[in-house]
C-alpha cells in the first residue's frame, strides 16, 4: 500500500513535472530557440530536490501554484515576461496522472497475478476432494472442491487480460500547446514528449480525452466484484463449517471501487490514488485470507452424507432418461416422490428408497460413488491450465534456444534469418527479441520456390532458418538445397519443436523440444 502512496505522492508528481519541463527545454534547444549555454543552465536549475519542492507546498495552497512559484524563484536569471511553460496546467496534471497510473497499475497487475497463483494452488490441492455442488443456493450434484477455485482462477485470468488492455488505453498524451514560439511545433513537441516519457500518442494536440480513465476503472471494478464474490462464497462455506477464513475488507472495498467506477468523470490525482490504492489493498487482503484458509475436509465429506443421497438424484434421473422408455416427466415424478419420502425419514436413504421404484433394475452402485462425479475434472483442469503450461514451456524453450544461438553467433557478422510468417510469426518474434547478434529478417512462403528477385539477397550470406514444427512432411530439405545452390555461405536450422527420429534429423541444428503431435502456430 505504501508503494502506491509513494507513486501518487506530491513529491513524485512534482518530479514528473520537472522532468516534463526538462524535456521541453531540450526540445526548444534542438529547434534552435534556446542556446546550448542557456539550455544547460536552465536544466541545472531544474534539479530541485524533492523535499524542497514538497516543503514549499503550503496548507490549502494549490500544488501547481506552489510549483510555479518555485520555478520562478529558481529562474531569476530569466526575464519573467519571456517565461512560458509551453503546456497548460491541465497538461502537466494529466501527463503526471498517466505516468503514475501506469506505474501503479502494473503493481496492481502483479498482485492479481499473485492471487491467480494462490487460486491455482487451491484448485490443484483440492482437486480430488468431493463436495456438495451448489447452484442458485440449492444443493446440486457432487463436484470437486478444487473445481470452485478453478472457476475463480479462470475468472481472474480473463479479467486480468481486460485490465491490462484497459491500462494501455490510458497511456496516451495530448498537449494543449500555447507558447511564445511557432504554434506549428505542437505536433513535434507532442511526439518528442511521448518518445521520452514512453507514452503512446493520440494524435489530438488540443485536449485530452475526458473519459480515458473510465475503461480502466470499469475493468478494476469488474475484478474487484469477482474477488468480493470469492470472499462471499467463502463466508457461506464458513457458515456450514467447511472452511475458516479470516475477516477481510474485500467486500467493503469492492463497494467503494464500484462507486468510483460509476463516476462520470475522474481525473483528479487524489481520486485516482484512492481507487488504485483500494484495489491494491483488496487484492492483498484476498491473497492473505486465501493463503491462510483452513479447509475442514471431514465436514465437507460429512455434509454430503447429510443429504441421505438425495444429492445424487439428478445423476440418477439423467441415467434413467437415457435407459428407460418412460418420459422425463414420468421419471421425475417417481424420483421426486422417493426424495420427499427420504426427507420425511420414510426411507433411510435415497438409494434405499430406489429399491421400491419400478426403475430399480436400471440402478447401479456407480451412480452413488463420489469419484464418478469427478470423472471430468482432469479434462476441465486441462482446458484451463494447459494453455498456460504450454505458454510457459514455449517461453522456456525460446530462452534456451536464444542462449545457444547467442553463444554460436558471437561475432558481429550479420545473420540472414528466414521465417515463414504464416506459421512461425509468434516464435520468430519471441526469439528475435532475445538475440544479441545483428540480424536481417526475410519472410518467404513455406511452400513456395525462391523468387528470382529474392535470390540475390542470399548470396554470400550466413542463413538461419526458423521453423515452429518440423515433421516428416517438412519442405526444409528442398529449401536448404535451393539456398545452397544460390551461393550462401552456410545454412542452419532452428526449430521450436520437432518430431522424433526424423529422416532429415541431421538438418536440424537446434530445437526446443521433441513432439509427436504438435499443431502449427
Amino acid at each position: 500500500m505504501e508503494l502506491i502512496r509513494q507513486i501518487f505522492s506530491t513529491s513524485n508528481r512534482h518530479k514528473i513535472w520537472l522532468d516534463i519541463e526538462t524535456i521541453i527545454i531540450k526540445f526548444f534547444h534542438l529547434k534552435g530557440y534556446i542556446s546550448r549555454t542557456l539550455c544547460e543552465k536552465i536544466i541545472v536549475n531544474l534539479r530541485i530536490p524533492a523535499f524542497e519542492l514538497f516543503g514549499n507546498v503550503k496548507q490549502g495552497e494549490d500544488e501547481w501554484a506552489s510549483f510555479i512559484k518555485m520555478l520562478y524563484s529558481e529562474m531569476k536569471f530569466l526575464d519573467k515576461e519571456l517565461m512560458d511553460f509551453a503546456l497548460s496546467r491541465d497538461n502537466f496534471v494529466d501527463i503526471a496522472n498517466v505516468l503514475c497510473l501506469n506505474k501503479a497499475g502494473k503493481e496492481v497487475e502483479k498482485k492479481a497475478l499473485e492471487l491467480k497463483d494462490v487460486l491455482k494452488e487451491l484448485a490443484l490441492k483440492y482437486k480430488e476432494l468431493p463436495q456438495i455442488g451448489r447452484t442458485h443456493g440449492m444443493h446440486a450434484e457432487p463436484t470437486s472442491f478444487g473445481h470452485k477455485y478453478l472457476v475463480y482462477y479462470a475468472d481472474i485470468e480473463r479479467e486480468l487480460k481486460e485490465l491490462s488492455k484497459a491500462l494501455k488505453k490510458t497511456n496516451c498524451l495530448c498537449v494543449n500547446y500555447n507558447c511564445l514560439f511557432d504554434s506549428s511545433l505542437a505536433v513535434e513537441l507532442q511526439d518528442f514528449l511521448a518518445k521520452y516519457l514512453k507514452i503512446e500518442l493520440t494524435g489530438n494536440t488540443n485536449t485530452s480525452p475526458k473519459h480515458k480513465y473510465q475503461r480502466y476503472l470499469s475493468a478494476l471494478n469488474v475484478m474487484a466484484q469477482s474477488v468480493a464474490r470469492i470472499m462471499e462464497d467463502m463466508k457461506l462455506l464458513e457458515k456450514v463449517g467447511e472452511v475458516r477464513i479470516k475477516d477481510t475488507r474485500v467486500i467493503a472495498l469492492a463497494k467503494v471501487i464500484q462507486g468510483y467506477a460509476n463516476m462520470d468523470y475522474l481525473q483528479d490525482s487524489k481520486l485516482l490514488f484512492e481507487v488504485i490504492n483500494n484495489s491494491y489493498e483488496l487484492l492483498v487482503d484476498a491473497i492473505v485470507a486465501l493463503r491462510e484458509l483452513e479447509v475442514n475436509e471431514e465436514v465437507i465429506r460429512a455434509n454430503i452424507e447429510l443429504t441421505k443421497g438425495t444429492v445424487f438424484s439428478n445423476t440418477v434421473m439423467c441415467h434413467l432418461i437415457n435407459n428407460v422408455d418412460d418420459t422425463r416427466a414420468d421419471v421425475l415424478r417417481n424420483l421426486k416422490e422417493i426424495s420427499t419420502r427420504t426427507a420425511n425419514n420414510d426411507y433411510p436413504s435415497f438409494e434405499e428408497g430406489l429399491k421400491y421404484s419400478k426403475y430399480f433394475e436400471y440402478i447401479n452402485d456407480e451412480l452413488f460413488e463420489t469419484e464418478y462425479h469427478l470423472r471430468f475434472m482432469d479434462e476441465l483442469y486441462e482446458k484451463i491450465f494447459e494453455p498456460l503450461r504450454e505458454q510457459e514451456n514455449i517461453d522456456f524453450f525460446v530462452n534456451s534456444l536464444a542462449k545457444e544461438l547467442n553463444k554460436f553467433y558471437y561475432s558481429k557478422e550479420s545473420i540472414l534469418i528466414v521465417g515463414f510468417f504464416e506459421r512461425t510469426l509468434k516464435f520468430v518474434a519471441k526469439l528475435l527479441s532475445k538475440l544479441k547478434f545483428p540480424v536481417n529478417l526475410i519472410n518467404i512462403e513455406y511452400e513456395s520456390k525462391l523468387h528470382p528477385l529474392v535470390v540475390n539477397k542470399f548470396k554470400n550470406q550466413k542463413v538461419l532458418i526458423l521453423d515452429y514444427f518440423v515433421d516428416e512432411k517438412t519442405l526444409l530439405p528442398i529449401l536448404i538445397s535451393n539456398l545452397k545452390k544460390v551461393g550462401t555461405k552456410e545454412v542452419r536450422v532452428c526449430a521450436l519443436y520437432k518430431e522424433n527420429d526424423l529422416s532429415c534429423e541431421n538438418l536440424i541444428n537446434w530445437y526446443g523440444s521433441l513432439s509427436h503431435n504438435r499443431n502449427k502456430s
